[in-house]
């Protein structure tokens, strides 16, 4: 009976003890699951802006080696449009008044016009050595640029549709400079005024214009000029530069001249006007040059 109890109370202990595993088995298995932390791209309060590193966004550095970015062709800097209907003439040897001193007087003045946007260019230099040249530019109604020098460039530039130009010449005191004065302009009808010059005859070093400038298209070099009430003997011609040195022969006795002078295109030409008579002393000459 004692042996038969005995082995009750065994069976009864290992009952006891499986139903405690399998109670432990079911509460482990039932409680939370595994703690998943949050990837930076999917945390509340996340930043949009680009990451660096690994990040799926594009760098916005420059490539490094071995990127699979494509590179564009670079765009090709556009080249300068050439300015149009760019006209050079050149008043050669001419002598100025000083500012002061025996060869005291005006300065040389040159009038013209620009049609349409550009530069322009306004250049001496001295052809004997002979002092030096106060030379200003100016559009008209603004304020002159000027310099003092044997040989000087002055550059102008303008957006509008017709700009008038003013540029002076005047010896730097006491000098009465000898030099080439040369004017650069864009205008499909180029024109120049000179106004002050001098046209006193053979007995002074002053004595008329000289000038020189090629003929964009074929049409006339118009020569317009006036010396006062005084009829003086006057040569006036303009030739092709490549015409051999000669003498002058008068064109007349005026105290004004009007000509025209046929002229072809890509041509260069020479143009004198020179009191042929010893004249009186100073006489002023106003000057107008047009050409096609």
């Amino acid at each position: 009976m004692n042996n038969r109890r005995r082995t009750i109370a065994i069976a009864l202990a290992l009952i006891l003890a499986l139903l405690g595993v399998l109670a432990s088995a079911v509460v482990l298995n039932s409680g939370p699951g595994p703690t998943v932390l949050p990837s930076p791209t999917t945390a509340a309060g996340a930043s949009n802006q680009p990451s660096g590193g690994g990040s799926n966004q594009p760098s916005s550095g420059p490539s490094g080696p071995g990127s699979s970015t494509p590179t564009g062709s670079p765009s090709p800097t556009p080249s300068p449009t050439p300015q149009a209907n760019l006209s050079t003439i050149t008043f050669t040897s001419m002598r100025l008044d000083a500012q002061k001193g025996s060869a005291a007087g005006a300065a040389r003045t040159f009038a013209f016009q620009t049609e349409g946007p550009g530069s322009v260019v306004a250049a001496i230099k001295s052809t004997i050595t002979s002092g030096r040249t106060i030379i200003c530019m100016k559009r008209v109604g603004g304020s002159n640029v000027c310099r003092t020098s044997t040989a000087a460039t002055l550059t102008g530039t303008t957006t509008l549709t017709k700009t008038s130009w003013i540029m002076t010449a005047i010896g730097s005191g006491t000098d009465s400079p000898t030099l080439d004065i040369s004017l650069t302009f864009g205008t499909a009808h180029p024109s120049v005024t000179l106004t002050n010059g001098r046209f006193d005859g053979t007995a002074f070093p002053y004595d008329g214009a000289t000038f020189r400038l090629t003929a964009p298209t074929s049409g006339t070099i118009a020569v317009t000029a006036t010396w006062g009430a005084h009829p003086f003997d006057y040569a006036l011609l303009v030739e092709p530069a490549s015409t051999p040195p000669h003498g002058l022969t008068s064109a007349g006795n005026a105290p004004g001249v009007t000509a025209a002078f046929p002229a072809v295109a890509g041509t260069a030409y020479n143009g004198t006007l020179a009191n042929l008579e010893v004249g009186f002393g100073t006489t002023s000459l106003t000057l107008t040059v047009s050409w096609p």
